[in-house]
């Protein structure tokens, strides 16, 4: 539906804003939920913890946490 809107959008520096407003909205929404996971995985052993994709423990909770919901913004405008 937010594709619809932005295509309807006569210039092509409008349709750019619309698809970063919309990028910015997606990834404030998926940041908290990727911030608990990310708090969950520290607490699982680390022998399970590399099974979990993007959160290995290396980088700091909040880093682990904004990749990960970045890792999810390209699926949203596909």
């Amino acid at each position: 539906m937010a594709n619809v809107e932005c295509a309807k959008m006569p210039s092509a520096e409008e349709r750019r804003r619309c698809d970063q407003r919309h990028a910015r909205l997606i990834f404030g929404a998926a940041f908290p939920l990727c911030l608990l996971i990310a708090a969950l995985a520290r607490l699982v052993p680390r022998g399970r913890r590399q099974s979990i994709a993007g959160f290995d423990g290396r980088q700091s909770l909040f880093r682990e946490a904004s990749s990960a919901a970045s890792m999810c913004l390209p699926f949203a405008f596909r």
